[in-house]
């Protein structure tokens, strides 16, 4: 533009310069709104529609009228619209100052320095407007451009000096594209020459079929080669470059999970080995048992014999730092004074010297290594060997109350069996011996063995219910539909006529079950139900639904009443055999229904049966039941 003989193609090239003028504050927006991770979405869209428009005026003639020649050369002179650009500059630009000024007041340390050089570079790049004072007053040498370049330069230093941006992955693909590019297409450019040089000077029909061929492999394998030129070029140039800040969060979000040695070390190798690329790994514990530092062993999760060498140890506990080696690193873990672990790393895989950022890397790993060996591991270990110390006592203590138990069940069964029994024998033996005394009178014997005969019916009947508790029955569960159940058991009862039944019973709540088993069930939770509105009468509820428990489905039926309830104290024992709330004939009270509902419903059909109840609010029967598969 500068030096152009003719004016009109100074104007074009001044276009073309001031294009790229529109998209400096565009961009270098985009840029400062990545490095800060803030999303303006729609505030980043109305920018680039604005320099639409821009380029549009730009493309029209909007912003030049013309232009003038000077001693130094040639410059555009403005016209209506160029402001607009102007406004676009000095607006995106006060705005970025405004946000990265903003940041520097709450970010400390390296951050803060980032921010300071960015804020260095756009102020610098801000003063690039002086270049529009040409297009408005003449005989102006425009100079900013020396500005933009220092502000480039900048920010060029800040990202590779400080870390500004981590461009390592941007620069291995672009060298993996480059180098792609150029072998496959060196590969071609052999073969034109091998062509021309050797077979013909012409390009024939069967060169373009080979060129083709050639093309179709090329689509097919770039990305592959691609890849493989990436990972090569990676592990010589920037496998090494890692984020700071982001690794030393990652080792100690690792380690502060860390409950075991064989945890610090699952933490600690992707970090090393990945992150760092470095080849080799050896972490030695300190073992109390043998008061001697073991190598890990990773695989098999426990030491091996192999111990640190004693001049390494020596230097370690005599510098208190890492220790740099022939093959690698020394790496220590104080706790205090103590030293808990050691790390040995080995070279890094691009063979590049450690940076004094590495060694702060391991400082600050071998910190925090030691707290979770001190903090963590140490407690969670000692727990754990005394608990496996008391283990055994502890089970033979659970056998030992669980056979107590037993034994007390046993002799509290036995005596209410003797209790129940004792009873109507003794009616028995009374009647006997006034028969005896009184066998003229036909009446009285004819009374007389009808109570007798009742008396040995309930006898008979004790007998019955503890050998249903005591005999195993071999079950074959199939699909139950519980709502069948349920109205088959309501069909055998007969309720008050004050006594209200509800019913809520989903159609596809199908159990695995034994069909008689569960009438049982539903008919001695009803029985209970109707006894205990009896009095006053009431509201039987029963629902069905479908739920899902720790991953597994199930049945889940509930059983509620409005009668009379129980009591707080005694409801932990309404499932034991012989205990009962009724009041009445021997024969409605001997305690053995939710005995034997408990025993189907938990043993044969591996569910569960719950109650809850107050005094005069009601009780509620919850059963759950595993759901047909």
């Amino acid at each position: 533009m500068y030096r152009a003989a003719d004016l009109s193609r100074a104007l074009s090239y001044a276009k073309l310069g001031t294009l790229g003028i529109i998209l400096i504050p565009l961009f270098a927006n985009l840029f400062v709104v990545n490095v800060l991770e803030k999303k303006e979405r729609l505030f980043t869209a109305v920018t680039f529609i604005y320099a639409s428009m821009l380029v549009w005026l730009l493309v029209t003639n909007g912003f030049y009228s013309s232009v003038n020649s000077y001693s130094w050369g040639n410059y555009p002179v403005a016209d209506g619209y160029n402001y607009l650009n102007i406004i676009f500059f000095v607006f995106l630009f006060l705005k970025i100052s405004f946000q990265l000024g903003h940041e520097i007041f709450i970010v400390s340390g390296a951050d803060r320095l980032k921010m300071l050089y960015l804020m260095v570079a756009f102020a610098i790049g801000f003063f690039g407007f002086i270049d529009w004072i040409p297009n408005y007053y003449s005989n102006f040498y425009p100079i900013a451009f020396f500005l933009s370049s220092s502000w480039v330069f900048i920010l060029a230093y800040a990202i590779t000096k400080h870390r500004l941006m981590n461009i390592s992955v941007i620069i291995s693909k672009t060298l993996a594209w480059v180098l792609t590019i150029f072998f496959l297409g060196s590969v071609y450019a052999a073969m034109v020459w091998l062509h021309l040089s050797f077979i013909s000077s012409q390009i024939t029909a069967v060169f373009f079929a080979v060129t083709i061929i050639y093309g179709i492999i090329v689509g097919n394998t770039f990305q592959r080669v691609r890849l493989f030129l990436q990972t090569t070029a990676d592990k010589a140039f920037v496998k090494g470059w890692y984020d700071f800040p982001v690794v030393v969060r990652k080792a100690a979000s690792s380690l502060g999970r860390a409950l075991t040695r064989q945890d610090i070390v699952k933490a600690i190798q992707p970090i090393l080995l990945d992150d760092l690329d470095i080849a080799q790994l050896q972490i030695y514990f300190f073992d109390e048992s043998n008061k001697k530092y073991l190598e890990w062993d990773p695989e098999a999760e426990t030491f091996n014999n192999k111990t640190v060498d004693s001049s390494l140890l020596a230097r370690i506990l005599d510098r208190k730092d890492v220790v740099r080696l022939e093959n690698g690193l020394g790496v220590p873990a104080f706790a205090g004074n103590d030293l808990a672990a050691i790390i040995l790393l080995g070279k890094k895989r691009s063979e590049d010297e450690y940076t004094d950022d590495d060694l702060e890397l391991f400082r600050t790993i071998g910190d925090y290594t030691a707290i979770a060996l001190e903090y963590i591991v140490k407690p969670y270990e000692e727990v754990k060997t005394k608990f496996e110390a008391t283990r055994s006592k502890l089970v033979e203590a659970e056998k030992n109350l669980e056979r107590a138990q037993r034994l007390s069940s046993l002799g509290r069964i036995i005596a209410e069996v003797a209790h129940e029994i004792r009873n109507p024998l003794t009616v028995i033996n009374s009647r006997a011996q006034k028969i005896k005394r009184k066998n003229s009178d036909p009446a009285y014997v004819s009374e007389s063995a009808d109570l007798m005969l009742q008396n040995c019916e309930q006898i008979k009947k004790v007998a019955a219910k503890m050998y249903t508790l005591s005999q195993p029955q071999k079950y074959e569960l199939a699909g139950v539909d519980t709502g069948e159940v349920i109205n088959k058991a309501l069909e055998a009862m007969s309720p008050a006529s004050d006594i209200k039944t509800i019913k809520g019973l989903n159609a596809a709540a199908l159990v695995m079950g034994n069909k008689e088993d569960l009438t049982r069930v539903f008919i001695n939770l009803f029985t209970n139900a109707y006894d205990a509105m009896r009095e006053k009468g009431g509201t039987l509820k029963i629902q069905t639904q479908e739920i899902k428990q720790n991953e597994a489905n199930y049945v889940k039926i509930e059983v509620s009443d409005t009668g009379r309830g129980i009591a707080k104290e005694v409801l932990p024992e309404v499932f034991e055999p012989f205990f009962t709330t009724k009041f009445g004939k021997l024969e409605e009270r001997m305690g053995f229904g939710l005995t034997i509902c408990h025993d189907i419903v938990c043993t044969k059909h591996s569910g569960s049966i719950n109650v809850e109840s107050a005094p005069g609010k009601g009780t509620k029967f919850t059963i759950l039941l595993p759901a047909q598969k």
